[in-house]
């Protein structure tokens, strides 16, 4: 059974969409990190959420140097777990990952775990 990809937690530290865009990347906290385990390279770092469209917004990055800000789907991972096409669940979230210590602008400047 593939992991729980969103938390009641996260859930509940999650700001909506678009409730940040006054604030600078210094000041948005990343809140989850999820990445692919079936190619390595991708990363998703969710800074805002939309609990009724199930959509995050933040910086994807599917190939190193090649990211941008922009909004990922919840339900389109879960999917993805769920379809079976893989012999493991291609998206998981890191569970190690700290919301208090990386902000978006970390992530921008390339600093991650």
């Amino acid at each position: 059974m593939p992991m729980k990809l969103m938390t009641k937690d996260m859930r509940r530290r999650l700001p909506p969409l678009c409730s940040q865009e006054k604030k600078t990347a210094d000041e948005v906290p990343v809140i989850a990190h999820f990445f692919s385990c079936v190619n390595g390279a991708a990363n998703w770092y969710a800074t805002e959420f939309d609990p009724n469209e199930e959509r995050f917004f933040g910086f994807a990055e599917l190939f190193p140097g090649c990211g941008e800000l922009g909004y990922f789907s919840l339900a389109e991972f879960e999917e993805l777990n769920r379809s079976g096409r893989f012999p493991i669940p291609p998206i998981e979230r890191d569970l190690h990952w700290d919301p208090e210590r990386w902000t978006l602008q970390d992530i921008l400047d390339g600093k991650r775990p």
